[in-house]
């Protein structure tokens, strides 16, 4: 079941909200390129297998809800089960982050990746 979009891909917000924005591809990279129009300050992603790419302008906070080969490239690997510190800790980063003294491991490496979506019936040559 999935919570119906109530935001197009990539439209500007213009009041503060609880948001979910359409996505008409799974591409991942794609997807973050529509959040970062949307006007966010930063993105968070939840995780269970590997690491993604970056968005190359917003930092993008990475959460492992498992072990995975790639925990040096995530920003937070949740290991227990206190979500007081665990909410704490992500909220940390995302300030951090925003005021410029923390670079998320995917951008720091470089890992980043930008794609305009061609849309649902988009064509490439």
């Amino acid at each position: 079941h999935r919570t119906p979009a109530n935001i197009q891909h990539g439209a500007r917000v213009a009041a503060p909200g609880f948001y979910v924005m359409d996505t008409p591809t799974q591409d991942d990279t794609e997807i973050l390129t529509g959040l970062g129009a949307t006007g966010v300050d930063s993105i968070c992603i939840v995780l269970s297998n590997h690491a993604l790419q970056a968005h190359p302008f917003i930092p993008t906070l990475q959460i492992a809800t498992t072990r995975i080969p790639s925990e040096a490239d995530v920003d937070v690997v949740v290991s227990c089960e206190d979500s007081a510190y665990l909410a704490e800790q992500i909220s940390s980063l995302i300030v951090q982050a925003y005021n410029g003294h923390y670079i998320p491991p995917m951008q720091n490496h470089g890992c980043t990746g930008f794609q305009i979506t061609r849309g649902r019936l988009g064509v490439s040559l």
